[in-house]
């Protein structure tokens, strides 16, 4: 949730969905480092007993999804994204690294294909600066999350940037604007910043509460938030 209101930076879906499409081919390429101290991170707090159901919802190419079912062989991993090219990007990457316990399908995070209580785990990295609506997927993690499953939320902390982070991002970000100025199939947002790009830390903190979750730590590492949380007894949601 970046600052101000969403009245101030509607993302047109579909456009954002051409945009990625667009950057499939290559996005990986330097996105996807399943080896970082970020993965290890995340696989660290995944809870070791199991094996575990993950979901990694707008997995994009799959950094967290391959990346985590290569630490976590007891686990199973599913990846949803509504980029389709992204999808098969990160289905070559499973077939290249023979990996057996990571499956991709293509789905909205506001409206997850899964069964209610299908999963342990929630993985959402970079996912909510890309949504009008960040409260509608806290919803639906917590419908296919089992009885006190947890939630990984991983973003950019722009309060944290390093210098040589925030000058890449405004690169990228700068780049999108020529291409979509040439290209309005691409234009999904009129503002786009490193402020409507990045969560706002302590608003999302609230959201967590108010969709039934527990924050249970924050921590920081390569220039993202990274906040672990568990979804309260259903009988207990405040």
């Amino acid at each position: 949730m970046a600052e101000g209101s969403n009245r101030e930076r509607v993302i047109d879906s579909a456009k954002l969905i051409a945009w990625y499409d667009f950057q499939a081919p290559f996005y990986h390429f330097w996105r996807d480092r399943y080896n970082s101290r970020l993965v290890h991170k995340v696989a660290s707090i995944i809870d070791p007993s199991g094996p575990k159901a993950a979901l990694d919802a707008g997995c994009g190419t799959g950094l967290f999804t391959i990346g985590l079912a290569r630490l976590c062989k007891q686990h199973s991993f599913d990846g949803v994204d509504r980029s389709e090219r992204m999808i098969e990007v990160g289905r070559k990457q499973v077939r290249r690294l023979e990996l057996s316990n990571v499956s991709f399908r293509i789905g909205d995070v506001e409206a997850l294909p899964f069964a209610k209580a299908s999963f342990d785990a929630v993985i959402a990295a970079g996912l909510f600066c890309n949504l009008n609506e960040p409260c509608r997927a806290l919803g639906e993690f917590a419908r296919v999350l089992k009885e006190s499953g947890q939630v990984i939320i991983v973003e950019f902390d722009r309060n944290f940037m390093t210098w040589d982070t925030r000058m890449f991002f405004n690169t990228m970000i700068a780049g999108y604007k020529i291409v979509s100025s040439c290209f309005t199939r691409f234009r999904f947002a009129e503002t786009w910043d490193i402020n409507t790009s990045t969560i706002s830390e302590e608003k999302f903190k609230e959201a967590l509460l108010t969709a039934g979750f527990d924050i249970r730590s924050v921590d920081r590492l390569e220039n993202h938030v990274i906040l672990h949380c568990r979804l309260h007894p259903r009988d207990e949601c405040p």
